[in-house]
């Protein structure tokens, strides 16, 4: 915009300007440039305003995070409280429906144990699965009864059966490594207990012969040792309701 000197009029040029007003050139007097208003033009390059500088302290990212990182810790604290709580053994009698025996089980017995049975093959017509799993420990107590069938034991000594029973055991579709044996008596009745090691499972199994059927009664898992207490409160714990019946003839366990 083109101005001229108040006190003498001489026309002021760019090279009259002294800092943001001019000095002119004819008479050296000061002359001030009127402001202009936002909308005028200007042709003289403005120094931008920097940004401010960021608040520093907790903000809305912060909050999240810390949120988070609670909800996360709470999570945890549930799961480990969970195993916890699921590692713990809650003693129980079971009594088995046919009523044929009784046992302790150190969690409530499951009703899905034929199931877990089946993942190591299709379980036999006649073989019932029963007991419960310490979720906890990565234990599992169990008690399988397998009737002997329509021509019962055919005059067959329970020290046969209890040794085809081992042999079963060594040589079956998932081979087990015997680690000891030894022959007790249950409830009157003859049987075999044994320490073993199933793939990486440590067990403690009792195999008791009755004339109708067979139990194995097995408990135990990969981080636990087949002496541990628990495992052995429940193997020990099983007794047979039914009163040993004289010997058959021709029923000899000597021979």
């Amino acid at each position: 915009m083109p101005m001229d000197c108040p006190d003498c009029g001489a026309p002021l040029t760019a090279a009259d300007r002294e800092a943001d007003d001019y000095r002119c050139g004819r008479c050296g007097g000061l002359v001030r440039e009127p402001r202009r208003s936002p909308g005028e033009d200007d042709d003289r390059p403005r120094r931008r305003r920097r940004p401010p500088p960021p608040k520093r302290g907790c903000g809305g990212l912060a909050i999240v995070l810390g949120v988070i990182g609670l909800l996360m810790l709470l999570a945890c604290g549930g799961v480990i409280g969970a195993v916890v709580w699921a590692g713990k053994p809650r003693w129980e009698e079971y009594r088995s429906p046919t009523g044929n025996y009784t046992v302790e089980l150190p969690a409530k017995a499951r009703t899905d144990m034929a199931d877990f049975a089946a993942k190591n093959g299709p379980v036999p017509p006649g073989v019932v699965c029963e007991g419960t799993i310490l979720l906890g420990r990565m234990e599992e107590y169990r008690i399988v009864s397998a009737a002997f069938g329509p021509g019962g034991r055919f005059g067959i000594t329970d020290e046969k059966i209890l040794d085809e029973a081992l042999k079963n055991l060594r040589e079956g579709p998932t081979p087990a490594r015997i680690v000891s044996t030894k022959d007790v008596t249950v409830s009157g009745y003859k049987a075999r207990e044994v320490q073993l090691r199933l793939k990486e499972q440590n067990l403690l199994a009792r195999i008791v012969v009755t004339p109708t059927k067979l139990y194995t009664v097995i408990a135990g898992g990969p981080f636990t040792d087949a002496d541990e207490p628990r495992v052995r409160r429940f193997v020990e714990s099983f007794k047979l309701n039914e009163p040993k019946p004289p010997p058959a003839p021709g029923d000899d366990d000597d021979e």
